[in-house]
């Protein structure tokens, strides 16, 4: 069976997210699809765990199948019945997966790591779901991830931050790591896509491939000597291999499987830049839209056209113009 897998991504804690989860439900419901719904983190909690303030339910329709474990099957007002049981058990109890017979609310975890929600995906299937809806978690965006889902939706909320022109260098710096260029080297792209082994590095030096492992490039700098073109890294770049690198003051193409995997500062990746080096991805974020949320739960807000236009001049210079930018509250979504 065909599914679709869609993640929803909030870039700040209280930034929207469960309306934007909500709006995709309502929409797919329409499309007469059945919804298969997991998270990666907490989400449809009555209040929010730090601020103690009340948070908006997750609604589901009638016939969607959720992800939840024994402790949250019973915390909304959707009346559910149990389909299977996870083989693992998590933290937060034993893992159950469940149909909603009666409409309502519900609270969803128990999916924390992709192979949780890769699993989900199966029982998904054979239960019948066609539409995937995998919710983030504000501080992780690992649902995004191409090797999961195939679209993304991301929300960015006014709880960023209180100051406007911060609240944009802030936007910006996590934005950018959704939409690094695609390997256009083909031989290079093939050479990327076929390194899966997080622990070792690929470096094309002196015109030849040559492979370590990671942990060697932290204490045998001579690795790092010679005329380097390219680096592939399977796993994530940090701001401390990037320190290493900078301190040879030379640059180099680096290759990742997506932005997700990089966690190195906006600081240390200009600096590259400016050096000479590039960051590119063999599998871009596929973003399908990006959602304004005007309004913070702190009692401020901003002008919501003003937001809709610095987001698109900014994805503009991200090379990014066809991206849709909607305020969540005022305009319809383009599934």
């Amino acid at each position: 069976m065909k599914y679709l897998a869609t993640s929803v991504i909030g870039l700040s804690k209280n930034a929207g997210k469960t309306s934007l989860l909500n709006l995709l439900i309502e929409k797919y419901q329409q499309q007469k699809k059945i919804i298969g719904l997991a998270s990666i983190g907490v989400d449809g909690e009555e209040k929010d765990v730090w601020s103690g303030k009340e948070k908006i339910p997750i609604y589901v329709p009638e016939k969607t199948i959720i992800v939840t474990t024994s402790d949250a099957l019973n915390t909304g007002s959707a009346s559910l019945k149990i389909l299977d049981k996870f083989a693992e058990s998590s933290s937060l109890g034993t893992i159950y997966l469940a149909e909603v017979i009666e409409p309502g609310t519900v609270k969803l975890l128990g999916t924390p790591t992709i192979n949780n929600i890769l699993d989900a995906f199966k029982l998904f299937q054979q239960y019948g779901a066609n539409q995937f809806l995998v919710d983030g978690a504000y501080d992780r965006f690992s649902n995004a991830d191409p090797a999961l889902t195939d679209q993304t939706y991301i929300v960015v909320g006014a709880s960023l931050h209180s100051d406007y022109n911060y609240f944009w260098q802030k936007v910006e710096e996590k934005l950018s790591k959704f939409f690094y260029q695609r390997v256009m080297d083909n031989q290079l792209l093939t050479k990327a896509e076929n390194h899966h082994d997080g622990q070792t590095v690929l470096i094309m030096k002196d015109n030849k491939w040559q492979k370590f492992p990671i942990s060697s490039l932290y204490y045998n700098t001579d690795i790092l000597q010679g005329n380097i073109q390219s680096m592939i890294l399977a796993g994530v770049l940090t701001d401390s291999l990037l320190e290493k690198m900078l301190r040879q003051n030379k640059a180099w193409i680096i290759i990742l499987k997506n932005g997700l995997k990089s966690f190195a500062s906006p600081k240390l990746l200009k600096l590259w830049e400016a050096n000479g080096g590039a960051l590119l991805v063999t599998d871009p974020v596929k973003v399908k839209g990006i959602a304004i949320n005007p309004s913070a739960p702190d009692g401020y807000s901003f002008n919501s056209s003003d937001m809709k236009e610095r987001l698109q001049i900014m994805l503009k210079r991200l090379n990014q113009p066809h991206i849709p930018v909607f305020d969540i509250w005022r305009d319809d979504i383009e599934l």
